[in-house]
């Protein structure tokens, strides 16, 4: 017999190697709380024994360190507070012990949301709000308050009040775990609704299944900094952002996040995530994750905030899964400016176009006169017209420079209507001694034509502009 329990405490002890180094390796204190069921069917087969041992060979000796505030409720269809101590050395570890190994199974009904309530307010009292808070719940029945209750249900079912003390713990986002000693599905759904994890036990379990089934405890995907919401578009479209740090693990975890429930101004809830989502997280490592939502209905333009509850799909989730969100719902200038700064932009274009268009189509128009020889003859000078696109030609016809509409043998000039004036173009070079030096707008300008080849006889011609 002393041979068997030799080997006994050698298989604990080396299954203790792994976790203890774990916890040597911790320097920051958290609040390590202990919700035990204690009513009379935690007697049957040694179950508490088994949870006495685990819990202070386990528990106290290899996880806790000093500075940790250690808090253990024992349940049944009351709460008592056996445990509330701040570790400050070994002294304080034995006393817990002592006190650990004093507990019975002897209580009837099994208050599981009363427990909640007396452990948060022992918490609230004694602790820091900045710790890190893991809370083990170690029960093998499923909610069964006395009548007296306000957590009481006639099938032990979830109730309002029971449901809504879960919300105050899935937004402080404390590290919750349920062992559930042969409970099997009832211990799924209080993990579910405390926003924790479980772990399904036999119906005599011994320390070392406790052990095994417990040794990532402390560890945690965390939430560091807050959640973010990207503007709503005229779509319902945003994107939620958040970082995620991983601590304590040895390996890869991977998060399922199956729904993402937005509180909106009407008070009502709506599941915002359209696809499940689903994230790898390394060990000691923080990962930036980008969700993409859609709000199903029209929210009220402007800045508003509601609560954002992470539903998640397998053992792993991160903490809290219900943070405090401020968002913004985009106006339709907001929506659309970028495509109202395009349409503006098109518009300048066009009405420059269409200016542009415009000044080309107006045809300019100019008046002169054909003023050769001397002065006294612009007066009696007849007046001619020029439209742009409708040329004029100048001829030397019986001695003398005249106008004419249409092109001819004789003509030796064209005259062009242009913006900037009247243009002349040279149809015969011969006719326009010195002409080099005529500007692009020949109107009141002088210049010389030949009259005669042969005897070199000139005129002075102008296209003078009618006063």
């Amino acid at each position: 017999m002393k041979i068997r329990r030799f080997f006994l405490i050698l298989l604990v002890f080396s299954l203790y190697l792994p976790f203890s180094a774990a916890a040597d390796e911790r320097e920051e204190p958290i609040d390590v709380i202990i919700a035990l069921d204690k009513s009379k069917s935690m007697a049957e087969n040694d179950k508490i024994e088994a949870v006495k041992e685990y819990v202070n060979s386990y528990i106290i000796d290899e996880l806790l360190i000093e500075g940790d505030f250690f808090l253990v409720v024992a349940f049944y269809g009351q709460t008592e507070i056996p445990i509330s101590v701040t570790i400050s050395g070994d002294e304080d570890k034995e006393r817990a012990k002592a006190i650990i190994a004093q507990l019975l199974g002897d209580g009837v009904y099994t208050d599981i949301g009363n427990a909640l309530d007396v452990l948060g307010e022992q918490v609230e009292k004694y602790s820091r709000p900045d710790r890190k808070k893991h809370l083990l719940l170690i029960t093998d029945g499923i909610q069964e308050a006395p009548p007296e209750s306000k957590y009481y249900s006639p099938d032990g079912s979830f109730n309002h009040e029971f449901l809504e003390n879960t919300k105050t713990i899935q937004m402080k986002g404390w590290k919750v775990h349920i062992l559930g000693v042969g409970i099997g599905e009832e211990a799924r759904k209080l993990a579910d609704e405390l926003a924790g994890t479980y772990t399904d036990l036999s119906e005599q379990p011994t320390v070392e299944e406790l052990m095994e089934k417990t040794g990532e405890f402390l560890s945690a995907l965390e939430v560091s900094g807050p959640v973010t919401m990207a503007p709503v578009d005229y779509r319902g479209r945003s994107r939620v952002a958040l970082s995620v740090e991983s601590k304590g693990y040895t390996d890869e975890r991977t998060v399922v996040i199956s729904g993402l429930r937005l509180t909106l101004p009407d008070g009502m809830e709506r599941n915002i995530l359209a696809d499940p989502a689903s994230f790898t997280f390394a060990p000691d490592s923080t990962t930036d994750l980008a969700i993409s939502v859609r709000i199903p209905e029209p929210v009220e333009v402007g800045d508003q905030s509601g609560s954002l509850r992470f539903e998640f799909s397998g053992e792993d989730r991160f903490l809290p899964v219900v943070s405090q969100v401020d968002y913004h719902v985009n106006s339709f200038f907001e929506n659309f400016w970028w495509w109202m700064l395009i349409a503006l932009a098109v518009l300048i274009l066009l009405v420059l176009l269409i200016v542009l268009l415009a000044r080309r189509l107006k045809k300019v128009k100019y008046r002169f006169q054909l003023v050769t020889g001397t002065k006294k003859e612009e007066k009696a000078a007849p007046v001619y017209r020029i439209k742009e696109g409708k040329p004029l030609y100048l001829e030397v016809v019986e001695g003398a420079v005249a106008v004419n509409p249409k092109r001819t043998p004789e003509s030796i000039a064209r005259l062009m209507a242009i913006q900037k004036g009247v243009r002349l173009t040279v149809l015969k070079s011969e006719r326009f001694p010195k002409f080099s030096d005529a500007p692009l707008d020949i109107l009141d300008f002088d210049f010389r034509v030949r009259l005669d080849l042969d005897k070199k006889k000139d005129i002075t011609v102008r296209l003078a502009r009618p006063s």
